[in-house]
């Protein structure tokens, strides 16, 4: 709804479809259906339960934007909600240390990637043990970190807690 809403009050006009309205259920591969899009559309939110990995096939072409509203592992836009959210309060990010209490499931993924980007932002995410980050967004959050300046940690101890935080984030 955000997006569609959005959309009408910059005055673009919106089509919608659902898992089964594309040739995609009949068997048509990602990639020419976003060729096929593409003459169409300027632009594609998905908001999916499926992979990155689609979204990446689709997104082959060269014509059209997608945006990644949502997918199995990831969910920017609502990375940047929050990070918005917390320039909105705060007036800053710099400096900004947010504890994420939860599982690590894709908005906590996008958010730690959001915030390995962000110079001077720190994230903690204390997550249960056998549902945190997958090692691979650690890695990549802190490649991102060594290049943009945020910094991300994860726990499983309860009792660690880090004292002066300046936001707390729980699922």
């Amino acid at each position: 709804s955000s997006f569609t809403v959005g959309a009408l009050r910059f005055g673009a006009q919106t089509v919608t479809y659902g898992p089964i309205d594309l040739q995609i259920a009949t068997g048509e591969t990602f990639e020419d259906t976003g060729r096929v899009l593409s003459g169409y559309l300027g632009a594609l939110v998905i908001r999916t339960t499926g992979s990155v990995a689609e979204m990446t096939e689709i997104a082959k072409q060269h014509e059209m934007a997608v945006i990644n509203a949502m997918s199995n592992n990831q969910h920017p836009t609502q990375a940047i909600a929050d990070l918005s959210t917390l320039k909105e309060k705060f007036g800053r990010l710099n400096g900004i240390h947010l504890l994420y209490l939860g599982e690590g499931n894709n908005t906590a993924a996008s958010l730690a990637l959001a915030v390995s980007q962000t110079p001077g932002m720190k994230a903690t995410f204390v997550t249960p043990e056998g549902y945190g980050l997958s090692d691979r967004v650690i890695e990549q959050a802190q490649q991102l970190a060594g290049l943009y300046g945020g910094a991300i940690e994860q726990c499983h101890d309860i009792d660690r807690l880090p004292r002066n935080v300046d936001a707390v984030y729980a699922t």
